[in-house]
Protein backbone atom coordinates (compact mmCIF):
# COMPACT_ATOMS: atom_id res chain seq x y z
CA UNK A 1 0.00 0.00 0.00
CA UNK A 2 1.28 3.14 -0.75
CA UNK A 3 2.58 5.89 1.81
CA UNK A 4 -0.21 8.48 1.97
CA UNK A 5 2.02 10.99 4.05
CA UNK A 6 4.64 10.68 1.02
CA UNK A 7 2.09 10.90 -1.53
CA UNK A 8 0.20 13.85 -0.14
CA UNK A 9 3.36 16.18 0.51
CA UNK A 10 4.39 15.00 -3.48
CA UNK A 11 1.08 16.03 -4.54
CA UNK A 12 -0.26 12.49 -5.71
CA UNK A 13 -3.43 13.72 -7.76
CA UNK A 14 -5.64 10.51 -7.47
CA UNK A 15 -5.00 11.55 -3.47
CA UNK A 16 -5.70 15.12 -3.01
CA UNK A 17 -8.93 14.61 -4.99
CA UNK A 18 -10.03 13.43 -1.44
CA UNK A 19 -9.09 16.82 -0.06
CA UNK A 20 -9.85 20.49 -0.35
CA UNK A 21 -6.25 21.68 -1.52
CA UNK A 22 -2.85 20.40 -1.51
CA UNK A 23 -0.43 21.37 1.20
CA UNK A 24 1.05 24.30 -1.27
CA UNK A 25 -1.99 25.82 -1.45
CA UNK A 26 -2.05 26.83 1.94
CA UNK A 27 -2.16 30.84 1.86
CA UNK A 28 -3.63 30.92 -1.40
CA UNK A 29 -6.42 28.41 -0.54
CA UNK A 30 -10.05 30.83 -0.06
CA UNK A 31 -12.06 30.53 3.13
CA UNK A 32 -14.42 32.87 3.08
CA UNK A 33 -13.86 35.67 6.10
CA UNK A 34 -16.64 36.06 8.52
CA UNK A 35 -16.29 37.62 12.53
CA UNK A 36 -15.65 35.15 15.34
CA UNK A 37 -18.78 34.63 17.53
CA UNK A 38 -18.45 38.13 19.84
CA UNK A 39 -18.98 36.00 22.84
CA UNK A 40 -16.83 33.72 21.96
CA UNK A 41 -14.17 35.87 21.51
CA UNK A 42 -14.64 37.35 25.30
CA UNK A 43 -14.56 34.11 26.86
CA UNK A 44 -11.51 33.13 24.56
CA UNK A 45 -9.46 36.04 25.58
CA UNK A 46 -10.43 35.51 29.14
CA UNK A 47 -9.52 32.14 29.18
CA UNK A 48 -5.80 32.90 28.25
CA UNK A 49 -5.43 35.21 31.35
CA UNK A 50 -7.12 32.28 33.52
CA UNK A 51 -4.16 30.70 32.17
CA UNK A 52 -1.71 33.00 33.11
CA UNK A 53 -0.86 33.93 29.72
CA UNK A 54 -3.28 36.99 28.70
CA UNK A 55 -3.06 37.79 25.20
CA UNK A 56 -5.59 40.51 22.95
CA UNK A 57 -7.42 38.34 20.70
CA UNK A 58 -8.35 39.43 17.28
CA UNK A 59 -12.18 38.30 16.78
CA UNK A 60 -11.74 39.02 12.88
CA UNK A 61 -8.49 37.07 12.02
CA UNK A 62 -8.34 34.21 9.93
CA UNK A 63 -7.23 30.97 11.76
CA UNK A 64 -4.36 28.28 11.56
CA UNK A 65 -5.30 25.50 13.72
CA UNK A 66 -4.42 22.41 15.45
CA UNK A 67 -5.27 20.19 18.49
CA UNK A 68 -4.51 17.15 20.44
CA UNK A 69 -5.53 15.10 23.32
CA UNK A 70 -4.48 16.64 27.18
CA UNK A 71 -1.34 14.10 27.85
CA UNK A 72 -0.22 14.69 31.27
CA UNK A 73 3.59 16.72 30.75
CA UNK A 74 2.01 17.51 26.67
CA UNK A 75 2.61 14.20 26.02
CA UNK A 76 5.04 13.04 22.97
CA UNK A 77 7.13 16.10 21.26
CA UNK A 78 4.92 15.78 18.50
CA UNK A 79 2.49 18.39 20.39
CA UNK A 80 4.59 20.97 20.25
CA UNK A 81 5.89 20.62 16.17
CA UNK A 82 2.09 20.96 15.91
CA UNK A 83 2.27 23.99 17.86
CA UNK A 84 5.36 25.44 16.16
CA UNK A 85 3.83 24.54 12.66
CA UNK A 86 0.13 26.48 13.35
CA UNK A 87 2.37 29.47 14.67
CA UNK A 88 5.01 29.67 11.37
CA UNK A 89 2.08 29.04 8.90
CA UNK A 90 0.12 31.89 10.74
CA UNK A 91 3.61 34.46 10.54
CA UNK A 92 3.82 33.83 7.34
CA UNK A 93 0.39 34.57 5.94
CA UNK A 94 0.02 37.61 7.95
CA UNK A 95 3.26 38.80 6.65
CA UNK A 96 2.28 37.73 3.12
CA UNK A 97 -1.14 39.19 2.89
CA UNK A 98 -0.83 42.30 5.56
CA UNK A 99 -4.42 40.77 7.44
CA UNK A 100 -4.41 38.86 10.54
CA UNK A 101 -3.76 35.62 11.12
CA UNK A 102 -3.74 33.46 14.62
CA UNK A 103 -2.76 30.36 15.27
CA UNK A 104 -5.31 28.19 17.48
CA UNK A 105 -4.27 25.25 20.17
CA UNK A 106 -7.00 23.28 20.70
CA UNK A 107 -7.69 20.54 23.92
CA UNK A 108 -9.11 17.99 23.32
CA UNK A 109 -10.33 17.47 26.96
CA UNK A 110 -13.94 15.87 25.13
CA UNK A 111 -11.96 12.82 24.70
CA UNK A 112 -12.11 10.35 27.26
CA UNK A 113 -9.25 7.63 26.03
CA UNK A 114 -7.53 7.80 29.81
CA UNK A 115 -5.03 5.04 28.53
CA UNK A 116 -3.68 7.55 25.61
CA UNK A 117 -2.93 10.75 27.90
CA UNK A 118 -1.92 9.34 30.84
CA UNK A 119 1.62 7.76 30.36
CA UNK A 120 4.47 9.98 28.71
CA UNK A 121 8.37 8.37 28.50
CA UNK A 122 11.25 10.92 29.87
CA UNK A 123 14.71 10.31 28.51
CA UNK A 124 17.01 10.51 32.02
CA UNK A 125 20.21 11.10 32.93
CA UNK A 126 21.34 7.85 31.90
CA UNK A 127 20.10 8.11 28.41
CA UNK A 128 17.54 5.72 29.25
CA UNK A 129 13.81 5.79 29.16
CA UNK A 130 11.43 5.99 31.60
CA UNK A 131 7.20 5.80 32.27
CA UNK A 132 5.42 8.66 33.70
CA UNK A 133 2.62 6.82 34.54
CA UNK A 134 -0.62 8.15 36.26
CA UNK A 135 -3.12 5.74 37.47
CA UNK A 136 -7.09 5.76 36.92
CA UNK A 137 -9.15 5.89 40.14
CA UNK A 138 -10.73 2.54 40.74
CA UNK A 139 -14.05 1.74 38.88
CA UNK A 140 -13.24 5.22 37.09
CA UNK A 141 -16.30 5.13 34.48
CA UNK A 142 -15.50 5.91 30.68
CA UNK A 143 -15.38 10.65 31.38
CA UNK A 144 -14.09 13.58 29.09
CA UNK A 145 -10.40 14.35 30.47
CA UNK A 146 -11.39 18.17 31.18
CA UNK A 147 -14.38 15.84 34.02
CA UNK A 148 -11.46 14.43 35.71
CA UNK A 149 -10.10 15.95 38.69
CA UNK A 150 -6.00 16.03 39.23
CA UNK A 151 -4.94 13.54 40.96
CA UNK A 152 -2.47 14.59 43.93
CA UNK A 153 -0.21 11.79 42.20
CA UNK A 154 1.05 14.48 39.66
CA UNK A 155 3.01 15.97 42.23
CA UNK A 156 4.98 12.48 42.86
CA UNK A 157 5.60 12.22 38.84
CA UNK A 158 6.58 16.18 38.67
CA UNK A 159 9.31 14.85 41.64
CA UNK A 160 10.23 12.06 39.60
CA UNK A 161 10.66 14.01 36.26
CA UNK A 162 12.23 17.08 37.81
CA UNK A 163 14.83 14.63 39.42
CA UNK A 164 15.42 11.66 36.69
CA UNK A 165 15.33 14.45 33.84
CA UNK A 166 19.01 16.02 32.89
CA UNK A 167 18.89 18.80 34.70
CA UNK A 168 20.76 22.83 35.34
CA UNK A 169 20.11 26.06 36.74
CA UNK A 170 16.40 25.82 35.28
CA UNK A 171 14.98 23.07 36.88
CA UNK A 172 13.79 24.81 40.10
CA UNK A 173 11.85 27.12 38.32
CA UNK A 174 10.55 24.71 35.90
CA UNK A 175 9.71 21.87 38.64
CA UNK A 176 7.72 24.81 41.37
CA UNK A 177 6.12 25.65 37.96
CA UNK A 178 4.68 22.26 37.52
CA UNK A 179 3.53 21.80 41.61
CA UNK A 180 1.96 25.29 41.18
CA UNK A 181 -0.19 24.43 38.06
CA UNK A 182 -1.49 21.13 39.08
CA UNK A 183 -2.37 22.96 42.26
CA UNK A 184 -4.21 25.79 40.00
CA UNK A 185 -5.94 23.03 37.50
CA UNK A 186 -9.12 21.79 38.67
CA UNK A 187 -9.09 18.81 36.00
CA UNK A 188 -6.69 17.01 33.63
CA UNK A 189 -6.98 18.97 30.40
CA UNK A 190 -6.95 22.36 32.06
CA UNK A 191 -2.88 21.13 33.65
CA UNK A 192 -2.33 20.61 30.05
CA UNK A 193 -3.59 23.61 28.77
CA UNK A 194 -1.68 25.64 31.34
CA UNK A 195 1.40 24.41 30.44
CA UNK A 196 0.96 24.98 26.73
CA UNK A 197 0.13 28.36 27.78
CA UNK A 198 3.34 29.00 29.29
CA UNK A 199 5.92 26.99 26.77
CA UNK A 200 3.94 29.63 24.41
CA UNK A 201 3.30 32.21 26.43
CA UNK A 202 5.59 34.79 24.11
CA UNK A 203 4.03 33.48 21.13
CA UNK A 204 0.77 34.55 19.43
CA UNK A 205 -0.76 31.06 20.10
CA UNK A 206 -4.03 30.60 21.44
CA UNK A 207 -4.98 27.92 23.63
CA UNK A 208 -8.54 26.93 23.11
CA UNK A 209 -11.13 24.10 24.80
CA UNK A 210 -14.31 23.25 23.48
CA UNK A 211 -16.01 23.18 26.92
CA UNK A 212 -16.19 27.58 27.18
CA UNK A 213 -20.08 28.08 27.32
CA UNK A 214 -19.84 30.16 24.17
CA UNK A 215 -18.11 27.49 22.04
CA UNK A 216 -20.95 24.92 23.38
CA UNK A 217 -23.52 27.34 22.36
CA UNK A 218 -22.07 28.35 18.71
CA UNK A 219 -21.93 24.11 18.05
CA UNK A 220 -25.31 23.54 18.38
CA UNK A 221 -26.74 23.93 14.99
CA UNK A 222 -24.57 21.07 14.27
CA UNK A 223 -25.46 18.58 16.63
CA UNK A 224 -29.00 20.09 15.54
CA UNK A 225 -28.45 18.84 12.22
CA UNK A 226 -26.97 15.41 13.15
CA UNK A 227 -29.64 14.71 15.13
CA UNK A 228 -32.18 16.03 12.35
CA UNK A 229 -30.37 14.09 9.77
CA UNK A 230 -29.51 10.76 11.74
CA UNK A 231 -25.96 8.47 10.45
CA UNK A 232 -26.12 10.79 6.84
CA UNK A 233 -22.74 12.17 8.26
CA UNK A 234 -22.03 8.09 8.98
CA UNK A 235 -22.09 7.39 5.74
CA UNK A 236 -20.60 10.37 4.06
CA UNK A 237 -17.65 9.21 6.42
CA UNK A 238 -17.72 5.81 5.54
CA UNK A 239 -18.16 6.57 1.79
CA UNK A 240 -15.00 9.12 2.16
CA UNK A 241 -12.83 5.69 3.42
CA UNK A 242 -14.46 3.80 0.47
CA UNK A 243 -12.91 6.62 -1.99
CA UNK A 244 -9.60 6.23 -0.43
CA UNK A 245 -9.50 2.56 -0.75
CA UNK A 246 -10.34 2.54 -4.52
CA UNK A 247 -7.61 5.02 -4.69
CA UNK A 248 -4.76 2.57 -3.47
CA UNK A 249 -5.34 4.08 0.31
CA UNK A 250 -7.00 2.23 3.34
CA UNK A 251 -9.66 3.77 5.24
CA UNK A 252 -8.52 5.52 9.03
CA UNK A 253 -12.04 5.17 10.62
CA UNK A 254 -14.87 3.04 9.67
CA UNK A 255 -18.24 3.48 11.32
CA UNK A 256 -20.84 1.26 12.29
CA UNK A 257 -23.28 1.97 9.94
CA UNK A 258 -25.90 2.71 13.18
CA UNK A 259 -23.22 4.49 14.94
CA UNK A 260 -24.20 8.85 15.33
CA UNK A 261 -20.68 10.70 15.12
CA UNK A 262 -21.24 12.58 18.54
CA UNK A 263 -21.60 11.68 22.56
CA UNK A 264 -23.40 11.92 25.21
CA UNK A 265 -22.78 12.91 28.86
CA UNK A 266 -25.29 11.04 30.35
CA UNK A 267 -25.27 9.46 34.34
CA UNK A 268 -21.74 9.73 34.81
CA UNK A 269 -20.38 9.02 31.71
CA UNK A 270 -19.45 9.81 27.90
CA UNK A 271 -21.66 7.29 26.50
CA UNK A 272 -21.53 6.42 22.49
CA UNK A 273 -25.08 7.19 20.53
CA UNK A 274 -26.57 5.14 17.76
CA UNK A 275 -29.68 5.78 15.80
CA UNK A 276 -31.55 2.29 15.65
CA UNK A 277 -35.56 1.76 14.46
CA UNK A 278 -35.95 5.56 14.45
CA UNK A 279 -34.79 6.17 17.92
CA UNK A 280 -31.67 7.51 19.26
CA UNK A 281 -29.81 4.81 21.89
CA UNK A 282 -27.50 4.99 24.17
CA UNK A 283 -26.32 1.71 24.71
CA UNK A 284 -24.45 2.11 28.19
CA UNK A 285 -27.52 2.21 29.87
CA UNK A 286 -29.74 0.84 27.28
CA UNK A 287 -31.86 4.03 27.21
CA UNK A 288 -34.21 5.30 23.66
CA UNK A 289 -34.68 8.89 22.66
CA UNK A 290 -36.82 10.18 19.91
CA UNK A 291 -35.61 12.78 17.83
CA UNK A 292 -37.36 15.77 19.90
CA UNK A 293 -36.70 14.38 23.03
CA UNK A 294 -32.82 14.33 21.62
CA UNK A 295 -33.45 17.76 20.06
CA UNK A 296 -34.88 19.32 23.40
CA UNK A 297 -31.59 17.71 25.74
CA UNK A 298 -29.45 19.50 23.11
CA UNK A 299 -30.60 23.05 23.78
CA UNK A 300 -31.47 22.45 27.67
CA UNK A 301 -27.94 21.26 28.32
CA UNK A 302 -25.45 21.34 24.75
CA UNK A 303 -22.48 21.43 27.53
CA UNK A 304 -23.85 17.45 27.52
CA UNK A 305 -23.09 16.54 23.52
CA UNK A 306 -19.37 16.36 22.50
CA UNK A 307 -18.22 15.49 19.28
CA UNK A 308 -16.89 12.24 17.82
CA UNK A 309 -13.31 12.88 15.77
CA UNK A 310 -15.22 13.37 12.35
CA UNK A 311 -17.75 15.98 13.95
CA UNK A 312 -15.02 17.81 15.69
CA UNK A 313 -13.36 18.91 12.43
CA UNK A 314 -17.15 20.68 11.84
CA UNK A 315 -17.39 22.15 14.39
CA UNK A 316 -14.15 23.65 14.40
CA UNK A 317 -15.26 25.10 11.13
CA UNK A 318 -17.94 26.80 12.57
CA UNK A 319 -16.66 27.98 15.52
CA UNK A 320 -13.54 29.89 13.58
CA UNK A 321 -12.65 30.52 9.73
CA UNK A 322 -9.76 28.12 9.89
CA UNK A 323 -7.76 28.54 6.19
CA UNK A 324 -5.07 25.15 7.87
CA UNK A 325 -5.46 22.46 10.19
CA UNK A 326 -2.42 21.12 11.22
CA UNK A 327 -2.00 17.02 11.36
CA UNK A 328 -0.38 14.23 12.09
CA UNK A 329 0.13 11.26 9.57
CA UNK A 330 -2.57 9.59 11.24
CA UNK A 331 -5.36 12.54 11.28
CA UNK A 332 -3.92 13.28 7.84
CA UNK A 333 -5.44 9.49 6.89
CA UNK A 334 -8.95 10.36 8.08
CA UNK A 335 -9.15 13.58 7.07
CA UNK A 336 -9.45 12.28 3.51
CA UNK A 337 -12.77 11.20 4.52
CA UNK A 338 -14.23 14.35 5.36
CA UNK A 339 -15.37 15.79 1.84
CA UNK A 340 -18.55 14.95 1.87
CA UNK A 341 -18.85 15.52 5.69
CA UNK A 342 -18.05 18.83 5.24
CA UNK A 343 -20.78 19.56 1.99
CA UNK A 344 -23.56 17.80 4.27
CA UNK A 345 -22.73 20.37 6.81
CA UNK A 346 -22.54 23.64 4.59
CA UNK A 347 -18.94 24.07 5.50
CA UNK A 348 -15.90 25.00 4.08
CA UNK A 349 -13.42 22.29 4.55
CA UNK A 350 -9.80 23.62 5.08
CA UNK A 351 -6.13 22.30 3.96
CA UNK A 352 -5.10 20.36 5.59
CA UNK A 353 -1.06 20.72 6.62
CA UNK A 354 1.44 18.13 7.70
CA UNK A 355 3.10 18.93 11.13
CA UNK A 356 7.11 19.18 11.20
CA UNK A 357 8.35 16.47 12.12
CA UNK A 358 11.98 16.27 13.83
CA UNK A 359 14.51 14.59 15.85
CA UNK A 360 16.44 16.40 18.45
CA UNK A 361 19.81 15.93 18.89
CA UNK A 362 23.37 16.63 20.77
CA UNK A 363 26.63 17.94 19.89
CA UNK A 364 27.43 14.46 21.74
CA UNK A 365 25.27 12.56 19.94
CA UNK A 366 26.28 14.21 16.80
CA UNK A 367 29.85 13.28 17.47
CA UNK A 368 29.36 9.17 17.92
CA UNK A 369 26.78 9.10 14.89
CA UNK A 370 30.22 10.84 12.43
CA UNK A 371 32.49 8.48 14.56
CA UNK A 372 30.02 5.48 12.97
CA UNK A 373 29.15 7.09 9.79
CA UNK A 374 25.68 7.03 10.38
CA UNK A 375 22.69 9.43 10.70
CA UNK A 376 19.81 8.95 12.91
CA UNK A 377 17.48 8.02 10.33
CA UNK A 378 19.91 4.65 10.18
CA UNK A 379 18.78 3.50 13.67
CA UNK A 380 15.36 2.58 12.57
CA UNK A 381 17.76 -0.82 11.86
CA UNK A 382 17.77 -3.68 14.20
CA UNK A 383 20.21 -3.59 16.89
CA UNK A 384 22.53 -6.02 15.49
CA UNK A 385 22.97 -4.82 12.46
CA UNK A 386 23.91 -1.30 13.65
CA UNK A 387 26.10 -2.87 15.58
CA UNK A 388 28.07 -4.72 13.43
CA UNK A 389 28.39 -1.46 10.78
CA UNK A 390 29.66 0.49 14.04
CA UNK A 391 32.46 -2.13 14.65
CA UNK A 392 33.83 -1.78 11.28
CA UNK A 393 33.82 1.81 11.19
CA UNK A 394 37.82 1.86 12.28
CA UNK A 395 38.41 -1.07 12.95
CA UNK A 396 42.10 -2.13 12.34
CA UNK A 397 42.69 -6.00 13.52
CA UNK A 398 45.04 -6.91 11.28
CA UNK A 399 43.37 -10.46 11.01
CA UNK A 400 39.94 -8.62 9.89
CA UNK A 401 42.19 -6.66 6.93
CA UNK A 402 43.71 -10.10 5.88
CA UNK A 403 40.51 -11.36 6.02
CA UNK A 404 38.77 -8.49 3.78
CA UNK A 405 41.33 -9.21 1.29
CA UNK A 406 41.13 -12.71 0.92
CA UNK A 407 37.14 -12.54 0.60
CA UNK A 408 37.03 -11.11 -2.80
CA UNK A 409 39.73 -13.45 -4.30
CA UNK A 410 37.81 -16.66 -2.37
CA UNK A 411 33.68 -14.96 -4.07
CA UNK A 412 35.51 -14.69 -7.45
CA UNK A 413 37.10 -18.02 -7.49
CA UNK A 414 33.71 -19.48 -6.77
CA UNK A 415 31.85 -17.68 -8.94
CA UNK A 416 34.53 -18.78 -12.28
CA UNK A 417 33.85 -22.54 -10.56
CA UNK A 418 29.67 -22.14 -11.23
CA UNK A 419 30.50 -20.38 -14.59
CA UNK A 420 32.93 -23.17 -15.65
CA UNK A 421 30.51 -25.90 -14.84
CA UNK A 422 27.58 -23.94 -16.72
CA UNK A 423 29.72 -23.91 -19.63
CA UNK A 424 29.63 -27.50 -20.25
CA UNK A 425 26.10 -27.97 -20.84
CA UNK A 426 24.32 -30.99 -19.81
CA UNK A 427 27.24 -32.87 -18.51
CA UNK A 428 28.56 -30.32 -15.95
CA UNK A 429 24.40 -28.96 -14.56
CA UNK A 430 24.90 -31.72 -11.51
CA UNK A 431 27.90 -30.24 -10.65
CA UNK A 432 27.40 -26.50 -10.90
CA UNK A 433 24.25 -26.73 -9.23
CA UNK A 434 26.37 -28.13 -6.53
CA UNK A 435 29.27 -25.73 -6.33
CA UNK A 436 26.37 -23.15 -6.14
CA UNK A 437 25.19 -25.06 -2.57
CA UNK A 438 28.83 -24.71 -2.22
CA UNK A 439 29.52 -21.10 -2.72
CA UNK A 440 26.38 -20.17 -0.29
CA UNK A 441 27.63 -22.59 2.76
CA UNK A 442 31.05 -20.49 1.85
CA UNK A 443 29.43 -17.57 2.00
CA UNK A 444 27.12 -18.06 4.83
CA UNK A 445 30.53 -19.25 6.69
CA UNK A 446 32.64 -16.19 5.72
CA UNK A 447 29.76 -14.34 7.63
CA UNK A 448 29.96 -15.95 10.50
CA UNK A 449 34.00 -15.77 10.87
CA UNK A 450 33.71 -11.99 10.04
CA UNK A 451 31.39 -11.52 12.90
CA UNK A 452 33.54 -13.16 15.14
CA UNK A 453 36.46 -11.67 14.22
CA UNK A 454 34.57 -7.69 14.43
CA UNK A 455 33.48 -9.39 17.69
CA UNK A 456 37.03 -10.38 19.05
CA UNK A 457 38.19 -7.27 20.86
CA UNK A 458 35.41 -7.66 23.65
CA UNK A 459 36.54 -4.72 25.33
CA UNK A 460 35.71 -2.50 21.77
CA UNK A 461 32.51 -4.28 21.23
CA UNK A 462 31.20 -3.49 24.41
CA UNK A 463 32.20 0.34 23.95
CA UNK A 464 30.10 0.13 20.17
CA UNK A 465 27.21 -2.26 21.89
CA UNK A 466 26.59 0.94 24.39
CA UNK A 467 27.55 3.49 22.59
CA UNK A 468 24.87 2.35 19.70
CA UNK A 469 22.05 1.19 22.64
CA UNK A 470 22.23 5.24 23.54
CA UNK A 471 21.81 6.45 20.03
CA UNK A 472 19.10 3.85 19.44
CA UNK A 473 17.53 5.05 23.24
CA UNK A 474 17.52 8.73 22.04
CA UNK A 475 17.07 9.29 18.74
CA UNK A 476 14.78 6.22 17.71
CA UNK A 477 13.76 4.59 21.14
CA UNK A 478 12.23 1.17 20.38
CA UNK A 479 12.73 1.81 16.80
CA UNK A 480 9.82 4.40 16.55
CA UNK A 481 10.24 8.50 16.17
CA UNK A 482 11.72 9.91 18.53
CA UNK A 483 8.62 12.28 18.11
CA UNK A 484 5.75 9.75 19.16
CA UNK A 485 7.99 8.23 22.54
CA UNK A 486 9.69 10.94 24.61
CA UNK A 487 7.95 14.29 26.07
CA UNK A 488 9.36 17.70 25.78
CA UNK A 489 10.13 17.74 29.66
CA UNK A 490 13.34 14.63 28.48
CA UNK A 491 14.69 18.20 27.60
CA UNK A 492 13.18 21.45 29.23
CA UNK A 493 14.84 20.60 32.75
CA UNK A 494 17.87 21.40 31.00
CA UNK A 495 17.52 23.81 28.37
CA UNK A 496 14.80 25.95 30.19
CA UNK A 497 11.68 28.01 28.51
CA UNK A 498 13.81 29.20 26.05
CA UNK A 499 13.42 25.47 24.55
CA UNK A 500 10.72 26.54 22.72
CA UNK A 501 11.96 29.71 20.85
CA UNK A 502 14.93 27.60 19.99
CA UNK A 503 12.64 25.10 17.99
CA UNK A 504 10.81 27.83 16.94
CA UNK A 505 13.69 29.35 14.73
CA UNK A 506 15.37 26.03 13.70
CA UNK A 507 12.40 24.02 12.04
CA UNK A 508 11.59 25.09 8.81
CA UNK A 509 8.34 25.45 8.20
CA UNK A 510 9.07 24.69 3.87
CA UNK A 511 10.81 21.56 4.58
CA UNK A 512 8.25 18.29 4.81
CA UNK A 513 10.70 16.05 5.49
CA UNK A 514 12.13 14.87 9.75
CA UNK A 515 14.28 17.84 10.49
CA UNK A 516 17.25 17.25 12.50
CA UNK A 517 17.70 20.17 15.72
CA UNK A 518 21.07 19.77 17.07
CA UNK A 519 20.82 21.40 20.80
Amino acid sequence: MPSLIDDYIAGESKLLRHYAASPKDVFTHAIPPRPWDPTLTEELTAYQAYLGAPKAVNGDAGVFITGQQPGIFTGPLYTIYKAITAIQLAEQATAMTGKPFVPIYWVGGDDHDFEEISRVHLLNKQHTPISLALDAAPDQPPLSIFRLPVSHDLHTLVERAATEAPGSEFSNEIREFLHDTVEDSGNLSEWHARIMARLFRDTPLLIFTPELDAARRVAIPIFEREIRTPLESTAQLNGGGALLEESGYGAQVVKDDTSCNFFIEHKQMRCRVRYVDGQFVVPETGERFDQEAMLAWLHRSPEAFTANVALRCVVQQTLFPTRAYIAGPGELAYWGQLKGVFAHFDQSMPVVYPRMRAVLTTLKTNKLLSKYKLTPFDLNAPLNDLEEAALRCGAQDPSLALFDARRSAIGESLRGLESDLDGLGKKGRGASDLARQFSAQVTQSMEHLERNLLRADETRTATVRNQITRLSTELAPERKPQERYYTLFSWLFQYGWDLIPTLHERLDLENMGVQEVEL
